[in-house]
């Protein structure tokens, strides 16, 4: 049993303050790399899995962060080092757990590391906070762009969204934040798609808060319907938006509440929830019902506080809609699959 930690394929560093060696973990090794208490809790299974299945790919995971509390080593040969001292994981505790737990069952596995000599747990901690404060994860809307090479309905969506022709155009935000100035972006990306899911909730479109689900949902989607009749649907929903309460014009995305996640999300679920707008895959709404909605008065001084509660939005706009209809009131589908909890409303509001 190997009770050092052996680097292979290594190289050392010398800096004016420490010395640095890089290279790859010796599999037989990874158990004798220690855990400090300033770390972060193991993620849950499901994340962890996901991090394993790409160790079947090598150079897919990106190499950790170790520190050892000491100076001492022993170079074996030109490119293996064992480490005396005790070595402390500082960025990379879910690779390496992910990375142990695939070893259970398979082969092959090699993490690489960069090891800092002569750390201290003092060093550690102050290093340790400084990267999880300042590093930035990868926001779901450059996820969603990235997906584009994945999933064509995400690239013809992106593309919708760059066409002069929609009244979205330009702005919709694929990048990390919303682009400030004179045009601004008045949603995400995850906002955009995440509203477009709800509103086809009812034809199996997955309602989700994570870009790859959202993506093969909306995929899946198109591939019932037609790319066409799906983007039709698009161009109906946000166009009687515009019409309704201004989209084109809009200038300060903070004064105009209804395009919130909150108040699109409540949108799309009415419309998904009765038969009453939709002509087998096309949304239809006529021309009586445009009115009502039309009536809705998002001036109103309270509005922007109560805008971002789903359920009272949903209920305001039920209940406008139905207003004064003693027959043919919305008749509701048999199963309601359209409700998500405020937690997800809250994780697409943030999105990006």
């Amino acid at each position: 049993m190997t009770t050092v930690i052996r680097i292979l394929n290594g190289a050392l560093q010398q800096t004016p303050e420490t010395t640095i060696l890089r290279g790859t973990i010796d599999p037989a090794s990874l158990d004798l790399i220690q855990v400090g208490d300033y770390q972060r809790e193991v993620l849950e299974d499901r994340k962890l899995n996901s991090i394993g299945e790409d160790y079947g790919d090598p150079g897919a995971v990106q190499d950790i962060n170790l520190g050892m509390r000491g100076m001492n080593y022993r170079q074996v040969d030109q490119t293996t080092f064992e480490l005396l001292d005790p070595v402390y994981v500082l960025d990379g505790l879910q690779r390496l757990t992910a990375a142990k737990r695939y070893l259970e069952t398979k082969g092959g596995l090699w993490l690489g590391a960069t090891i800092r000599f002569g750390s201290t747990e003092a060093w550690e901690r102050e290093r340790f906070l400084r990267w999880g404060l300042t590093q930035t994860r990868i926001g779901a809307n450059v996820a969603l762009r990235n997906l584009c090479a994945d999933w064509p309905v995400v690239m013809r969506l992106f593309e919708l969204t760059n066409n002069p022709d929609f009244i979205l155009a330009d702005r919709v935000c694929w990048k990390q934040k919303k682009r400030q100035g004179s045009r601004v972006e008045l949603m995400t990306a995850m906002q955009f798609l995440g509203t477009i899911a709800q509103l086809h909730h009812h034809m199996g479109a997955n309602v989700s808060t994570q870009p790859e689900p959202l993506a093969r949902g909306l995929q899946t989607l198109a591939d019932d319907i037609g790319m066409p009749q799906l983007e039709q649907n698009i161009h109906t929903f946000f166009g009687h938006i515009d019409e309704w309460w201004g989209l084109k014009d809009i200038e300060h995305v903070d004064l105009a509440a209804y395009l919130r996640s909150s108040f699109l999300l409540a949108l799309a679920q009415l419309l998904n929830g009765f038969v009453d707008f939709w002509r087998g895959p096309r949304l239809f709404i006529n021309t009586s019902t445009s009115a009502k909605f039309k009536s809705f008065n998002v001036a109103e001084r309270n509005f922007t506080r109560y805008a971002t509660n789903r359920k009272v939005v949903y209920d305001l706009l039920f209940e406008k809609v139905n207003k004064g209809r003693r027959t043919n009131r919305l008749t509701p589908r048999k199963t309601d699959l359209s409700v998500v909890s405020r937690d997800q409303d809250q994780s697409q509001s943030d999105a990006g």
